[in-house]
């Protein structure tokens, strides 16, 4: 059949059935799993719903600004507080929860703030005490690195972790 000038279908709607099948079937391969929609792994936080969720959380609480806050308080005096709002990146500090805006300078803030922490001379002999501050910074660093270039779409620099 001879098309003319604006009758002819347009090339994609002819191709779009094929074209799906294929993005479907490199989803599946890359996954090695069914493919989901809205889910990109398999943490409580890989998915629409929940990072939708955690969004309106964050909008709703103020939550970030508060831990910025802390964070930004003088290690001398507040340091329980600093470490109780760096513990809260080290749970939730992870793209899709923690405000994406927020996050990278959250994650840099509570890792200065706990190096500060860390060498307060009245904890220097607490035992566990430097050990678990330095626990704590291994993973808000982490989250600071890019993904492997092979791990998959919405996985975490650190694989989950904490």
């Amino acid at each position: 059949m001879q098309w003319t000038r604006g009758q002819r279908p347009e090339r994609w709607f002819i191709q779009w059935p094929r074209a799906i099948d294929r993005q479907r079937s490199a989803a599946e391969a890359f996954r090695g799993a069914e493919v989901l929609m809205g889910a990109w792994g398999t943490a409580a936080w890989d998915n629409d719903s929940a990072a939708d969720w955690y969004g309106d959380l964050f909008d709703a609480t103020g939550l970030a600004k508060h831990v910025e806050d802390a964070l930004n308080r003088n290690p001398e005096e507040d340091a329980d507080v600093i470490r109780a709002a760096a513990f809260l990146l080290v749970q939730l500090g992870r793209v899709y929860i923690w405000p994406v805006d927020d996050l990278d300078r959250h994650l840099a803030l509570a890792i200065q703030k706990l190096e500060a922490v860390r060498e307060l001379e009245e904890f220097q002999e607490a035992e566990g005490f430097v050990e678990g501050i330095d626990a704590e910074i291994a993973v808000l660093r982490s989250r600071l690195q890019p993904p492997a270039p092979d791990a998959e779409p919405g996985a975490a620099a650190d694989g989950g972790g904490v």
